[in-house]
């Protein structure tokens, strides 16, 4: 792989959380005004806060992406961000089917996010480019973990301005 096409998971993220960037705060404020949203997802936050979690995520996918343009997509942690940046796009895809609509990242998922992932890991992964149970596993388990770390990091750094639930 070549060092400008591992820079392309920096490249295709930047695309997709644009998206993201733009779209998380409208949405969530209308999702938490409808009633028929479940109570759990009424709790609407800031957009600063959303775009500090956005912006974290950015500097774990730089850092996985500059380890990929430094050993030109042969680094284990280049190849497990590729698979859980492609599992997380199946979860954009399962928030609108849930949502039975437009879920924020939905719209890049599918022209950007998922396309990039499939080639990447055809270019990276041992036997011919499907990977192992095992790792598609870790990736699915660091989903969940960078996403929560990222939002951690929106809820101390981004408080300020906040909405507040409904009690």
């Amino acid at each position: 792989m070549k060092r400008w096409q591992a820079a392309g998971l920096l490249a295709s993220w930047l695309v997709h959380d644009a998206e993201e960037w733009f779209a998380v705060g409208p949405w969530t404020r209308a999702r938490a005004a409808d009633p028929r949203t479940p109570a759990v997802l009424r709790r609407a936050v800031s957009d600063r806060q959303q775009r500090t979690a956005i912006a974290a995520m950015g500097v774990l996918v730089a850092a996985a992406t500059a380890e990929g343009v430094r050993t030109h997509g042969r680094s284990r942690l280049f190849h497990d961000a590729v698979l859980a940046y492609g599992l997380h796009g199946l979860g954009h895809l399962g928030a609108a089917a849930a949502v039975r609509g437009y879920a924020p990242g939905v719209a890049t998922t599918p022209l950007v996010v998922l396309p990039y992932a499939a080639w990447a890991l055809a270019r990276t992964t041992p036997l011919h480019g499907r990977a192992a149970a095992k790792d598609v596993l870790a990736a699915a388990a660091l989903v969940p973990l960078a996403i929560g770390a990222a939002h951690g990091v929106g809820a101390l750094l981004g408080q300020r301005g906040g909405v507040r639930p409904e009690p």
